[in-house]
């Protein structure tokens, strides 16, 4: 299953748009259809600086993509 990080706008409690970089999954499929994505927005850390600096790489791509709207998502 491909992944990638992606910047997912949620509606908050009062209605308000709220934005988070999270981990989005996606089918197998050649249409790359996303299947999933985490609940909560994706924190940085890593067990080495070297692995954290991979993570804040792909992490910024999140940015040059268009952000996913959750609502349109469901």
């Amino acid at each position: 299953m491909k992944w990638n990080y992606r910047v997912i706008a949620q509606k908050n409690e009062v209605g308000e748009l709220i934005y988070g970089v999270h981990e989005v999954y996606y089918d197998d499929a050649e249409n790359h259809q996303i299947s999933c994505w985490s609940a909560n927005p994706i924190v940085l850390y890593a067990d080495s600086y070297e692995t954290l600096q991979v993570m804040k790489d792909r992490y910024l791509l999140a940015y040059t993509k268009p952000v996913l709207i959750e609502s349109e998502l469901l």
